[in-house]
C-alpha cells in the first residue's frame, strides 16, 4: 500500500519553525536555538525515511540552525570580533515579522470564508415618495401640438351637412372670439388637457379656428404644454 504525504503541510521552513515553537508553547523571544534545532532536524529526518524531496530552502534553513548552535557550544573568545548581526536574533526577527503576517492572513481568510457565502445587493436611489408619485413631465412643442391635433382630427366623425355651404347670414367664429374663450376657460382652472378644448358638437371650422387660437397663444408664450409621459395626453397650461 502507498502513502502519500502531503508537503504543502508548511508552506517554507519559517512555517515550519513556527509551528514547533506553537506546539511547544514558548514565546519566540524565548525559543532555545538547541531545542528547537533538534525538533527541526527530527522532521528533516522523517521526510527523508518516506522518500520525500526536502526543497533547498528547508537546508539552508537547517544549516543555519546548526552554525547558531554551534556558535552556542562553542567557548567565546575574549576579543569578539564585530559581526553584522547575531544570526540567532535575525532569525528570532524573522520568525516575529513571520507570525505577524501569518495570523494576518489567517484573519483574512476567515473573513474570506464568511463573507464567500453574502450576496450584496447594489444601493438603490433614495427616492422621496411624493416625488415617486409624481410623473416624469416632458416638455412639448409645436409638432407635438400638431401631432395631437392630427389625431384628435383622425378620432372625429364629421356630419356629412358640414360639406353642404351656409347661409350667408351665419357669422363665422373669429380667431380672436375663440382666444379669449381659451383664456377664459384658462382663468378658471391654470391647466387642461388638449381635447378638453374641442367640445363635442364642435364642427371641421370649430375645430380649426380653435387649434389656430391654441398655435397663437403658444407662439406668444401665453400658454404652455407639457407630457405626463411619453404618448400621454398634452396638457395646456397657463403662463402667469
Amino acid at each position: 500500500m502507498d502513502y502519500h504525504i502531503k508537503l504543502d503541510l508548511f508552506e517554507g521552513p519559517l512555517d515550519l519553525l513556527l509551528h514547533l515553537i506553537t506546539k511547544a508553547k514558548i514565546k519566540i523571544q524565548d525559543v532555545s536555538i538547541t531545542e528547537i534545532t533538534e525538533q527541526y532536524l527530527d522532521y528533516l529526518n522523517r521526510m527523508k525515511e518516506f522518500d520525500i524531496e526536502i526543497a533547498s530552502e528547508f537546508l539552508v534553513m537547517a544549516a543555519t540552525l546548526l552554525y547558531i548552535k554551534s556558535r552556542a557550544l562553542l567557548p567565546k573568545p575574549k576579543v569578539e570580533e564585530k559581526e553584522e548581526e547575531d544570526p540567532e536574533e535575525e532569525l528570532i526577527r524573522r520568525l516575529t515579522e513571520y507570525k505577524k503576517y501569518k495570523e494576518a492572513s489567517e484573519k483574512l481568510r476567515a473573513r474570506e470564508n464568511i463573507y464567500s457565502s453574502i450576496y450584496y445587493k447594489l444601493p438603490e436611489e433614495l427616492i422621496n415618495k411624493e416625488e415617486k408619485l409624481l410623473p416624469p413631465i416632458i416638455e412639448g412643442n409645436v409638432q407635438d401640438l400638431v401631432t395631437a391635433f392630427i389625431n384628435l382630427m383622425s378620432q372625429r366623425k364629421f356630419s356629412k351637412e358640414e360639406i353642404k355651404v351656409y347661409p350667408i347670414g351665419k357669422r363665422p367664429v373669429s380667431l380672436s372670439r375663440r382666444i379669449h374663450k381659451i383664456k377664459r376657460i384658462l382663468s378658471t382652472t391654470s391647466e387642461c388637457n388638449f381635447s378638453d378644448f374641442f367640445d363635442r358638437d364642435y364642427g371641421r371650422s370649430d375645430v380649426v379656428i380653435t387649434f389656430l387660437a391654441l398655435l397663437e397663444l403658444l407662439k406668444n408664450n401665453q400658454i404652455h404644454i407639457y407630457q405626463q409621459g411619453q404618448f400621454e395626453e398634452i396638457i395646456i397650461r397657463r403662463v402667469t
